[in-house]
């Protein structure tokens, strides 16, 4: 089976040079587009004599070539995305971004000199984030995701929504503690994972803060999250002030264990209603996710304004690890 990154057994940074992965992903762009094509015309042809497939087959069939074009590109930006090469080249810092669902409207965040890559997983929780057994098994997805990222690379983790939203009212009523008592177990949960991040030795770690709660008193407009979130008798008001807390303390603790905390939450609340600003929310009250257009531009300005004050000063550039990395090899 052919060794992927390699042509005839040797690698591609050596066969194509730097833009290697680039002419891949191009390549497989066009036989992708020539395959549609060329099914396209054959569904034309088999149609005109009579010869269509029962749409519940071509349905499956159209499915499952959708999630392998889907795979097989995931996997080619997540290789190109791992390149020394590619970085050094267009000088850009790479950043791994990890979480809940919110996570995966980062992927189109711009910030000047920056690619990020999105990897969320619906549901994932700061206080399960350490539990391998948990029901996203989310401890074992990203504990996976890490192993394959090059330390040079920078790491943004965003988690705590579902659990100011809703874990936490939910367990303290269930296991008769305090709402405080749960706040703390979720927070020791979350940075304990995020000191395991930071020793991993990672270029930098960056932890953004949980969004406010755009969930409305209503059960009505709650959707298919109503009966999960219906035992949970707190306001948005006090659900808010919770967020509110948790990102207060969870900065403390990231100035403790060498993580950049980067506050985009106070950018997102109204001063007026004491409440997430209606700016941010989506047209559909059924989606409790922000706004995306407004929260990408959002955590963008706060982004680029780190990346311009402290950036540089924080991390050391790609040619200087590398030299670092040099002269560890040299020691005897």
């Amino acid at each position: 089976m052919p060794v992927p990154g390699h042509i005839a057994g040797i690698p591609v940074e050596e066969t194509l040079g730097t833009f290697g992965p680039v002419v891949l992903i191009a390549l497989a762009g066009v036989t992708a587009s020539a395959r549609v094509r060329i099914k396209t015309a054959r569904s034309a042809l088999q149609c005109r004599r009579g010869r269509t497939r029962e749409p519940g087959r071509r349905s499956a069939i159209t499915q499952s070539v959708g999630r392998l074009r889907r795979g097989v590109a995931r996997r080619l930006l997540d290789w190109t995305f791992n390149r020394t090469s590619i970085a050094r080249f267009f000088r850009r810092d790479h950043v791994l971004c990890m979480g809940d669902s919110h996570t995966l409207v980062l992927g189109d965040l711009r910030v000047p000199g920056v690619w990020f890559r999105a990897y969320g997983i619906g549901g994932a929780t700061a206080s399960g984030i350490l539990n391998p057994r948990s029901k996203t098994e989310s401890f074992t997805a990203f504990t996976a995701r890490l192993a394959r990222a090059p330390r040079w690379q920078q790491i943004l983790l965003l988690l705590g929504e579902v659990d100011c939203g809703f874990l936490i009212w939910h367990r303290a009523e269930r296991l008769k503690l305090s709402v405080d008592e749960q706040l703390a177990f979720t927070l020791n949960s979350y940075t304990a994972f995020i000191a395991r991040v930071v020793a991993e030795g990672f270029s930098r770690v960056l932890v953004l803060s949980a969004p406010l709660p755009t969930i409305s008193d209503s059960p009505s407009t709650w959707g298919d999250i109503a009966n999960l979130r219906a035992e949970v008798t707190a306001s948005k008001a006090e659900r808010t002030n919770l967020t509110q807390r948790f990102n207060a303390d969870l900065r403390k603790r990231c100035d403790t264990i060498g993580a950049v905390f980067v506050d985009v939450t106070s950018g997102h609340l109204d001063p007026l209603t004491g409440l997430v600003d209606t700016r941010f929310l989506r047209d559909n009250p059924r989606n409790h996710h922000l706004a995306r257009d407004p929260y990408n531009k959002l955590v963008s300005r706060e982004l680029c304004r780190l990346w311009s004050s402290q950036g540089a000063r924080d991390k050391p550039s790609l040619d200087a690890r590398d030299e670092a990395r040099a002269k560890m090899r040299s020691k005897p």
